[in-house]
C-alpha cells in the first residue's frame, strides 16, 4: 500500500517547520477573516452565468497555497487558469470558495444542530484541543450547512466540490470510526443531489509521513476513510455525483506537493489537484451548460 522508499524520503518535523506552520496559519486565517468571501457580494446565478462552490475544511479552503489579497487561494485559482482554455465550456463561470480551516465532516452535515464557534479553527490549527473546544468568540447563529446554502450569495451554485474529513481523525465526534466520515459525507451529498447540484467528492489527504511510525494509526484511519469514500461514489452510480480525485493514489506520496505539516497541500500540490480533477470537472460543468442551452431552446420554441 505505501511506497517505502519515498516515505523515507519524508523530512522530519522540527521546529523550523513548527514555526513556519504557525506564521503560514496565521496569515491564511487573517487573509480568510478580512479578504474571505463571506464579505464578498456575488451576483445571483443566471441562464448565462454559472457558479461552482467549493466547501470542506483547510485542504478545501486552500491553507499551504501562495495566498495574497488579491485572489482566493487553493483550488479555485488554479481551476480558473484550466477552465479559462477549456475549448468545451461556453459560459462564464464564477467559482467560489467556502472552506473553512480546521473543520470536520461532522461541523458540515447537513444534520448538525449545533452553532459552528467562529474561532474554533484557531485551536485546532495548532493541535490544541482544549482551546478547540472553547467558545473564544461569539458563534455564528446558524450550523455551517445553513450558514452556506440558506446565503442567496451561494446556494444558486450548480456544481458543488466537497473535500472534508481530515480533520476527523483528531476532532470529529467518532475520530476512530472512518464510517462515521463516510456517513457525514453521504449527508451532504444526499442533499445536494436533492438540490439538483451537480456532486463532485474528493478523497483527502494522507499524512504520508506518519507510516510506520509511533502515530501510524492516523494514517491507516485515514486511507479507511477514502476506501469507503471511493466505495460509495461508486455503488451509488449516479451521473450527477462524480468522484473528483484521490489523495490516497501513489501519485500523491510526494513531499513536493505538501506543505511545512505534510498534511495539507502547497501551491504545487493544488496545482497538481486542480490538473487531476478537469476529466471529472469539466464533464460536470458541460452537462450543467447543456441543460442551460436546452431550456433555452425549449423556451425559443415555445415562444414561436
Amino acid at each position: 500500500m505505501v511506497n517505502e522508499k519515498l516515505r523515507q524520503d519524508w523530512p522530519a518535523p522540527g521546529i523550523c517547520e513548527a514555526v513556519h506552520h504557525f506564521i503560514r496559519v496565521q496569515w491564511f486565517l487573517l487573509l480568510q477573516y478580512f479578504f474571505g468571501n463571506w464579505w464578498t457580494r456575488f451576483k445571483p446565478a443566471t441562464k448565462t452565468y454559472k457558479k461552482l462552490l467549493i466547501i470542506g475544511d483547510g485542504v478545501a479552503g486552500g491553507y499551504g497555497d501562495y495566498a495574497t489579497c488579491a485572489e482566493s487561494p487553493g483550488l479555485v485559482r488554479h481551476l480558473y487558469r484550466i477552465i479559462a482554455v477549456e475549448p468545451t465550456l461556453r459560459l462564464p463561470w464564477k467559482l467560489i470558495n467556502c472552506g473553512l480551516f480546521g473543520t470536520t465532516s461532522d461541523d458540515w452535515s447537513p444534520e448538525c444542530k449545533a452553532e459552528e464557534d467562529s474561532f474554533r479553527s484557531y485551536g485546532r490549527a495548532f493541535g490544541v484541543v482544549e482551546e478547540a473546544r472553547r467558545r473564544c468568540m461569539r458563534p455564528t447563529p446558524k450550523p455551517l450547512w445553513k450558514k452556506v446554502f440558506d446565503d442567496k450569495r451561494y446556494r444558486d451554485a450548480e456544481v458543488v466540490i466537497v473535500c472534508v474529513g481530515l480533520n476527523d481523525s483528531k476532532y470529529g465526534l467518532l475520530p476512530d470510526d472512518p464510517k462515521s466520515t463516510l456517513n457525514n459525507i453521504k449527508s451532504i451529498s444526499e442533499a445536494l443531489l436533492d438540490m439538483k447540484k451537480e456532486v463532485i467528492l474528493c478523497t483527502i489527504p494522507l499524512r504520508w509521513r506518519l507510516v510506520g511510525g509511533e502515530h501510524a494509526e492516523l494514517f491507516t484511519k485515514d486511507y479507511d476513510r477514502n476506501c469507503l469514500i471511493a466505495q460509495y461514489v461508486e455503488e451509488r452510480k449516479c451521473p450527477q455525483l462524480t468522484f473528483g480525485i484521490d489523495f490516497g493514489a501513489r501519485l500523491f506520496n510526494n513531499p513536493a506537493f505538501y506543505s511545512t505539516d505534510a498534511v495539507h497541500l502547497c501551491s504545487a500540490g493544488y496545482k497538481k489537484w486542480a490538473s487531476e480533477m478537469r476529466e471529472a470537472l469539466v464533464p460536470a460543468m458541460v452537462r450543467v451548460e447543456a441543460r442551460t442551452w436546452k431550456d433555452m431552446l425549449a423556451k425559443h420554441r415555445k415562444v414561436k
